[in-house]
């Protein structure tokens, strides 16, 4: 598990790698859509940095997340640039709120559990938040992204890498469900962190999703902001959009 009290700052820093800006938070934010005037809850929020986003666009926004260094971060840019946005310490999966918000981000939150056992827990949570009918938007770590590819970051500041062994008898280079997977990133100043997700393979996220109340399961590839294009280059950002690393997922809670 990542103890991101310790690197609270570093995982901070971490958002401004292009990567993070024009692909990242250029998908999410456009698959959000127009939020004014919505109840939005964002859980493993972090910093708050899509929280801060989210209410510069209209939202009213609660941010949950367990570590208590990244909410005293959120908290302390709140305090110098008030968005009235409520953050709390905790467990997304102890999480209690029922239906009051119109939609949910959970962003990098999924790739955390470490079985179907805890990705329900989370799913069940996020469920009971919204509102029937409601949107939610996650990103995670791609389950379908193969040991093969893990090294095609390195051009944009990461790289992956599988900490346990390979699932004996499953075809070459296929990921055991619950396998750790440790992401490095570069920051802007050189420096590197560590952070570990878990794979669980799409069907097991799926049946985790549509088991808690959550249907019209759709996963949404990665786009590139047509500035980073204009900027960089198609061949710069071929290798990222051909095989992504990272997914969103889209759906809704039952009506």
């Amino acid at each position: 598990m990542t103890d991101y009290d310790q690197i609270a700052g570093q995982y901070r820093a971490s958002k401004l790698q292009p990567w993070r800006e024009f692909v990242e938070k250029y998908t999410l934010l456009k698959l959000a859509g127009e939020v004014r005037g919505l109840n939005v809850i964002d859980l493993a929020c972090g910093d708050g940095h899509y929280a801060r986003l989210l209410a510069a666009a209209g939202a009213r926004v609660t941010g949950v997340d367990a570590s208590g260094g990244m909410i005293e971060l959120a908290r302390e840019a709140e305090s110098q640039a008030p968005a009235g946005i409520e953050y709390r310490i905790g467990d997304v999966r102890d999480l209690r709120d029922e239906s009051r918000y119109d939609l949910g981000i959970a962003s990098w939150l999924f790739n955390y559990a470490q079985n179907a056992g805890e990705l329900s827990a989370m799913c069940e949570a996020l469920a009971r938040a919204l509102k029937p009918g409601a949107r939610f938007i996650a990103l995670n770590t791609d389950p379908n992204d193969p040991p093969s590819n893990f090294d095609m970051g390195k051009r944009y500041g990461f790289v992956k890498r599988a900490r346990d062994q390979l699932t004996a008898g499953k075809p070459a280079g296929k990921l055991k469900e619950g396998a750790a997977l440790v992401w490095t990133l570069t920051l802007p100043d050189g420096e590197r962190i560590d952070i570990v997700n878990y794979h669980l393979e799409r069907a097991t996220v799926e049946r985790c999703l549509q088991r808690a109340g959550l249907t019209g399961i759709q996963w949404r590839a990665p786009q590139l902001h047509p500035a980073a294009r204009d900027a960089d280059g198609e061949e710069h950002w071929r290798p990222l959009l051909q095989r992504p690393p990272f997914v969103f997922i889209e759906g809704r809670r039952e009506a």
